[in-house]
Parts: structure tokens; C-alpha cells; sequence
């Protein structure tokens, strides 16, 4: 038996076993679940288009990445008082904004005094006969410390900037979680929205979720 053979033998065995948890009818017919009916049409869909059957077997579901999320929030619901607190105190130690909001004041105030200083040494020389020598010399002095003021300013806003949309999320985070049932009984687009930084698939039993918290937790 070939690769390819082997693959589709693999394939009928993965399709057969999604098959069975559609359940059936006192009857005896199937009853289609239709979150399993669109995997298993992703099965053969993918082994059509030349994947492997490991291939496919590595592709997580939706469904299995959905229950796995559940998981991990429920791991960190089961602790929600300390979470808050621990989000709370890590607002008030690292997201202080005054130091940086004192700097960009006094390099605007810098700035701005420079270029006033730069605009009249351009109208003296226009209305002045000034040694050129000597006016660019003053002209060059000017405009370096304005571009080295203005470059620690742009890092200043930068870095400030920055530290406003982390503390805002952290702030989110925590007005979020609060209101976050303190069980999960089942997948919520909305929780993982307002929670969820992003999740990383290492494999199917490792899956890791970042929290917006910070906080990463294995499913």
C-alpha cells in the first residue's frame, strides 16, 4: 500500500471518528451535529488538496481550540479576587505616567524656545548685516540642539504614548473580568475578546493562552 493510500485509510479512520459523535435517532439514523459536519468536511477537503493525514491530524478544530480557551479561563476565573488585585497593583507600579508627562512639558517648553531663537537669528541676518561666517556658526548651534531636543521629545511622547494604551488595557482588563461569569460553562466570543492577548498552538495537548493581564496559563 502506498503513501497515499495509506493517508486516505488514515483519513476514513479520523472521518469515522468524528462520524460517531453525531449520534443517532431512536430510529437509527444519524443525528447531524453541525459543528462536526464542518470538520469532517474540512477532512477530506484537506486531504484533497494533497495534506497528510498527520497534517490534518495536527490541524486543531475550532471547537477543540474553543474548549481548550474555556479551560484556561476557568483557571484563571478560579482566582478572580487576586487577579483584580494583582491587575490593580500593577497599574499603580508601572503604568505612573507623571514623570514622563513632566518631561514632555519641559522639552516642549525646550523646543519651543529654540525654534523661537532659530526664526529670530534667521530675521536678524535678513535685516542685518551679520558676518556669515559667525551667522551660520550661531544658525548650526541652534539647529542641532533643536533636533536633539526635539528627538528626546519624540521619545518622551513615544514612551508616554505607550504607557497610556498598556495602563488603558489593563484598565479594560479589570472592568472586563469583573463582570466575567466566575464559571464558564461554554465558549463566549465576547469574553475571549475582552481577555484573550493571543494564543499560541505548540501542539494539540499544548496550547498556552496570554491573557491581557499578563498572565499566561497552559489548557
Amino acid at each position: 500500500m502506498g503513501v497515499k493510500e495509506r493517508d486516505l485509510e488514515m483519513v476514513k479512520l479520523l472521518f469515522h471518528s468524528k462520524i460517531s459523535r453525531h449520534g443517532r435517532w431512536p430510529d437509527g439514523n444519524l443525528v447531524i451535529n453541525q459543528k462536526q459536519a464542518v470538520t469532517i468536511k474540512r477532512i477530506y477537503s484537506m486531504f484533497l488538496q494533497g495534506m497528510t493525514y498527520h497534517a490534518i491530524a495536527n490541524q486543531l478544530s475550532e471547537e477543540e481550540i474553543e474548549e481548550a480557551f474555556v479551560s484556561a479561563a476557568d483557571q484563571l476565573l478560579s482566582c478572580k479576587d487576586s487577579v483584580i488585585e494583582d491587575a490593580q497593583d500593577m497599574i499603580a507600579l508601572l503604568f505612573d505616567t507623571a514623570e514622563l508627562e513632566r518631561q514632555q512639558n519641559e522639552l516642549l517648553e525646550e523646543t519651543q524656545l529654540i525654534s523661537d531663537m532659530v526664526q529670530a537669528t534667521i530675521k536678524e541676518n535678513a535685516t542685518t548685516a551679520l558676518d556669515q561666517q559667525e551667522y551660520q556658526k550661531r544658525y548650526d548651534s541652534l539647529s542641532g540642539k533643536f533636533e536633539e531636543s526635539k528627538t528626546k521629545l519624540e521619545k518622551v511622547m513615544s514612551d508616554l504614548e505607550t504607557m497610556q494604551q498598556q495602563k488603558a488595557e489593563i484598565e479594560t482588563f479589570i472592568k472586563q473580568f469583573q463582570s466575567t461569569p466566575d464559571v464558564l460553562t461554554e465558549f463566549n466570543l465576547d469574553v475571549w475578546n475582552s481577555l484573550v492577548d493571543h494564543a499560541t498552538v505548540y501542539t494539540r495537548d499544548d496550547i498556552r493562552f496570554a491573557f491581557k493581564n499578563g498572565q499566561e496559563i497552559k489548557a
